[in-house]
Order: structure tokens, then C-alpha cells, then sequence
């Protein structure tokens, strides 16, 4: 009874190694506690976490680069030369041991890694507004974060997937500074389009197309029109290019119509027809599009599918009643014509 109801309050392990005078992030990020400490707003490990040098390490963490195993020259001509020697068995042995001992190391370090960009993932896109704040209120670190994405393509899936997360939860929370960010950073759009074949990456930019009807996001559709996103897609469908990143440009293009349909725009999902719909039926692209699908091949059944959904979103059976007054002045959220891309399209009929 006296453990039980006595004054011997349970001390918070994160409260314990805060209370250390060198304390260091590693030590938080290895403490099962740490997600749960978050959610309940202790307020000692807020004010260690938001700080700049901690919130910058953070963020390397979540992007940090996997572990590359350094082999040995040559390690046939180790053990060679170690069974050549009087004492072969025990050098050939001692060799073995030294590099499992080796690979267990790196094995650890790999498992540390992905570890802490876990947590520091969950760190940075917890509900804790105050972190978020001072991740707004320090622009050059975000502004690093995201040249995370002028890596060369392939993505490692695991970073991309951490660094979509915490993107995605920082334009939920402050979708009108985060769209400037992403406005004012140099080649935004090219350096994410160069991984269209990372599902993670595109669905971030989904996300942020999407934005277009949420507070604080309206014109992000207009902005990524006049970063030619539509053209660079479509670029995507060339013989130049791999048949999969043919199909993953393709697979895109259909989630950009299917939210820009004209069906159920009342829907939170669908932002209506807007310029990048309207500038894929257009001459130009319709231009491109088919002089790759004349090619045959992969971009013919995925130029197809294109055009398919383009007119099943856009059937004008689903039209809303948009400019049914004789005054209404026209908008880039009118239904989009199609009539240039199927005159086009019968001109190419043999």
C-alpha cells in the first residue's frame, strides 16, 4: 500500500536523461519511451527537441543515406596468402573472425539507422504544434531537407517514404508557408518529377496538387502550370525512357485527371477541371501524345489509357451546372474541351 499510494512518483526515463549535462539526441532516440513522452506534451523534451541543432539532426536522420559495407580489395588473395603460411589454420580462422565481426558492425550501424530515422520521422510529423513551429520559423533547414530530392534516381523507398511523411504532415498544419517554400526553392517541380518512379515522391506531389482547395492552398494548380508539369509528364512517355517509367508518368497522369474530374467535385478528393487538365488536351500535348503512341509499344497502351480516362472524367453527361447563366463569366474551373483532342486523334485514324 505505501508503494502504491506513498510520495515515490514514477521519474520519466526521457525526464531522467534530459536531467544529464551532456545529454545527446542518440540517447532519446534509442528510448522506446520517446513517441509516447511526445504525445503527452512533455514540455522539458519539447524544448530539447525544438531546438535548431536538434531539429536539424532530425531532419538528417529521416533522409540519412544507407550504409554502404566497404569490402576488401581482394579478399581472395588474403586468405591465399594466409593458407600459404605455416600457421594457416589459425590466420584463416582469425581472418573469418574479423570480418563477421566487421559485417555484425555494420549490421548494427544499419539497424541504428533505420531506427532513427523511424523516430525521428514520427518526431518530425507529430501533432505537436510547437515542433512545427520551429520548423516553419527555420527556412535554410527545410530548405536542405528537400535537396533530398536532388539525389540521382532510384530513391531509397524507406528515406523516400519518411521524408513524404513529414512533408505531408507539415502541409496539413501550415499549408500556406510550406506552398511558399516549395514556390521558392529553385527547380521544385523537375527535381520531384526526375523520381517519377518513386510512389512515395508522387504521391507527395499529389498531395500537393490537392492542396489546391484546402485553406491557404488556392492557386498551387496555376503555379504548377506554369512549371510546365503536364509537358515533363508527358516527356516521360518517349522510347528514351524506360518502359516503367513509361507506365509510372502514365499512372500519374490518370491520379491528376481522375481528381480533376468533373463528377462529384463536391467530393474533398476532387478539385474540379482546372489548367493542368485543361493544358493536356491541348494541341501541343495532344501533339506529343500521339506521335509517341504512333511509335507503338508501351507508350501506345499507355498513351491509351490516358486518353480514356480523360474523356470518362470529362464526359460531359457529368457535367456540373457551370455557366447555365447566360452571365456567368468563364473559368479555369469550366469543364475542359475535348473537342481538339478528338478532331486529333481522328486526323491520325489510317
Amino acid at each position: 500500500m505505501f508503494w502504491r499510494f506513498g510520495g515515490y512518483a514514477n521519474i520519466s526515463t526521457i525526464d531522467t536523461i534530459l536531467d544529464k549535462e551532456n545529454v545527446t539526441l542518440e540517447e532519446l532516440l534509442d528510448e522506446s519511451d520517446l513517441i509516447q513522452e511526445l504525445k503527452q506534451h512533455n514540455t522539458k523534451l519539447i524544448e530539447y527537441l525544438r531546438e535548431d541543432k536538434i531539429l536539424a539532426r532530425l531532419l538528417e536522420y529521416v533522409v540519412a543515406p544507407k550504409l554502404e559495407t566497404v569490402a576488401s580489395e581482394a579478399p581472395g588473395a588474403e586468405l591465399k596468402e594466409a593458407s600459404s603460411s605455416p600457421n594457416s589454420k589459425g590466420k584463416s580462422r582469425s581472418f573469418s573472425l574479423s570480418r563477421q565481426s566487421v559485417e555484425d558492425d555494420d549490421e548494427e550501424k544499419e539497424k541504428k539507422r533505420t531506427r532513427y530515422a523511424y523516430v525521428a520521422a514520427e518526431v518530425l510529423s507529430s501533432d505537436n504544434w510547437s515542433i512545427c513551429e520551429a520548423l516553419m520559423e527555420n527556412q535554410p533547414l527545410l530548405r536542405k531537407f528537400w535537396e533530398f530530392l536532388k539525389l540521382p534516381a532510384p530513391l531509397d523507398p524507406l528515406q523516400a517514404s519518411y521524408f513524404t511523411k513529414v512533408n505531408e504532415a507539415l502541409l496539413d498544419k501550415k499549408t500556406e508557408e510550406m506552398l511558399d517554400l516549395l514556390k521558392s526553392i529553385d527547380g521544385t517541380v523537375k527535381s520531384m518529377l526526375q523520381h517519377v518512379d518513386s510512389p512515395m515522391i508522387m504521391d507527395l506531389l499529389l498531395k500537393i496538387i490537392s492542396l489546391e482547395k484546402a485553406e491557404g492552398g488556392a492557386g498551387i494548380v496555376d503555379w504548377l502550370h506554369s512549371q510546365d508539369l503536364m509537358p515533363i509528364l508527358l516527356s516521360f512517355l518517349s522510347s528514351e525512357h524506360s518502359w516503367a517509367t513509361q507506365t509510372s508518368a502514365g499512372d500519374f497522369l490518370k491520379a491528376i485527371i481522375t481528381i480533376s474530374a468533373n463528377a462529384s467535385q463536391n467530393e474533398q478528393s476532387c478539385i474540379g477541371p482546372n489548367e493542368l487538365t485543361r493544358q493536356l488536351v491541348s494541341q501541343p500535348c495532344i501533339e506529343k501524345l500521339i506521335s509517341d503512341m504512333l511509335k507503338g509499344g508501351n507508350p501506345l497502351t499507355v498513351g491509351v489509357g490516358i486518353v480514356i480516362e480523360v474523356i470518362r472524367k470529362n464526359n460531359s453527361d457529368y457535367d456540373p451546372e457551370v455557366g447555365a447563366e447566360a452571365n456567368t463569366v468563364p473559368s479555369s474551373r469550366d469543364p475542359i474541351y475535348l473537342g481538339t483532342l478528338l478532331r486529333m486523334f481522328a486526323k491520325t485514324r489510317p
